[in-house]
């Protein structure tokens, strides 16, 4: 009795980390810290306190945010034949809902508990979140961009949160969020030309593929890819050199051997998924390309910290 106890609890745990999509959580405060290192290499001064604060906030946000959109794409889910907790019966809605204030009220208030900018980026995105699970996905390119942009403000977050005021953010900072905007809008285009179907049914939702077209979606998602590959070698010219301002030498990140191979696996990794979505046939390749395309950003995120930690 206390066995099968102890199982259903362990499946409960299982589906509320499938509900908030607990890897992306990790991803974003993995971008949060690129962000703080790179900062602080630059000068940028952050108590340990700061430091785990700033790394909680997207882990809150995004379980929050993930939760809501679980919330109000039930139907959408099973149009699309997903097998998310919800659709299952794992979990009921009000455990989806309750988690969904709960992160993103928490994200906020941990934000401004950093300093007055993190606060405000935290909120704005927690806001943000609410609107795009209720309305803002099912506008063509704009639901697409915010997703995008969510992406790479991690890295942007990670370096105010150090100190460095927004306006103040090194160019490599932008660079790896630019780079990331357009990775991230690529993956979501994917997603979206996986989830036409079931989102017009169940959402109403006029997306992008909807308006373009399937193909045309693929190959504009292809062209994002290229142009986040294109990004890195900039971002690697950015961070390897040391950079004098006046009175203070910014130490460049130690990029060797290793951190740049394991950058040039996710740099062909994205080359490969771009032809797949642009030349590759079967419904099964879209799958592939949002589950690869996580993975080797992952392993990009890897390298710079590799590259942080010898610099």
């Amino acid at each position: 009795m206390i066995f099968m106890k102890h199982a259903n609890f362990l499946k409960k745990i299982n589906a509320w980390l499938r509900l908030v999509r607990i890897e992306h959580a990790l991803l974003s405060a993995i971008g949060v810290l690129v962000g703080l290192m790179i900062a602080t290499k630059q000068g940028a001064a952050a108590s340990l306190g700061t430091w785990a604060y700033a790394l909680l906030v997207p882990i809150f946000i995004n379980i929050g945010a993930f939760s809501l959109n679980d919330y109000f794409d039930i139907e959408a889910d099973k149009q699309n034949k997903r097998k998310r907790p919800l659709v299952q019966g794992e979990l009921g809605k009000n455990v989806a809902i309750y988690t969904a204030i709960a992160g993103l009220v928490i994200g906020s208030i941990i934000g401004f508990l950093i300093n007055f900018e993190a606060g405000i980026i935290a909120l704005a995105f927690a806001i943000l979140s609410a609107l795009y699970n209720w309305k803002l996905k099912d506008i063509a390119i704009a639901g697409n961009l915010f997703i995008a942009i969510s992406m790479a403000i991690a890295f942007v977050f990670g370096a105010v949160a150090a100190g460095q005021a927004l306006a103040q953010a090194s160019g490599a900072i932008w660079i790896l969020a630019i780079g990331a905007t357009f990775a991230g809008m690529g993956r979501e285009i994917v997603k979206t030309v996986q989830d036409m179907e079931g989102d017009a049914k169940a959402r109403g939702s006029k997306s992008l593929p909807h308006i373009i077209g399937e193909k045309n979606s693929l190959y504009l998602a292809s062209v994002c890819f290229l142009a986040f590959v294109i990004s890195l070698p900039f971002f690697v010219a950015e961070t390897g050199m040391k950079i004098r301002y006046p009175g203070m030498a910014i130490p460049s990140l130690g990029w060797n051997i290793f951190s740049l191979g394991l950058l040039a696996i996710c740099a062909f990794a994205f080359i490969a998924m771009a032809y797949m979505g642009a030349f590759g046939k079967g419904e099964g390749r879209l799958e592939r390309i949002r589950r690869g395309s996580l993975i080797a950003l992952a392993i990009a995120l890897g390298a710079i910290l590799l590259a942080g930690i010898l610099g």
